[in-house]
């Protein structure tokens, strides 16, 4: 009866963790960015779309961890990539995106194309709008 006892004290504990894992990932979806975080945002975004293509990854790239970090995510860009992958809708394209980011700020001689560039952008937009911010 104790080896039941126990089965069951531990069956209902994992039940009750699982539950509070799924409470968490559902109101990190639920959150919203304040009218002022949208503001910022949708002026950071028209100006990023002025901007030369591949200086705007570099831009675009800084945006999209500064909404991922309002919405609680820490560390790294790549860290909070991570951690968000299941509120973004192309994971394989933000991946692109930072990657193609990362390159450009540290390799002198990779030189993107304009049509890669704005294909980045194009992730990163994806990627904000997935996540509620309204561009």
């Amino acid at each position: 009866m104790d080896v039941f006892n126990n089965a069951m004290v531990f069956i209902i504990g994992g039940v009750f963790i699982f539950g509070l894992i799924v409470l968490v990932l559902i109101e990190r979806r639920r959150r919203r960015f304040s009218l002022s975080d949208q503001e910022f945002f949708a002026e950071t975004w028209q100006k990023i779309e002025l901007m030369e293509p591949r200086y705007a990854v570099l831009e675009a790239d800084k945006l999209l961890d500064r909404a991922l970090g309002k919405l609680g995510f820490a560390g790294s860009l790549g860290d909070k990539l991570k951690k968000a992958e299941a509120l973004l809708s192309d994971r394989n394209g933000v991946w692109y995106a930072h990657k193609m980011r990362n390159r450009l700020a540290h390799e002198l001689e990779f030189h993107a194309t304009d049509h890669e560039a704005r294909r980045a952008l194009s992730c990163f937009l994806q990627a904000l709008k997935d996540l509620g911010v309204l561009l």
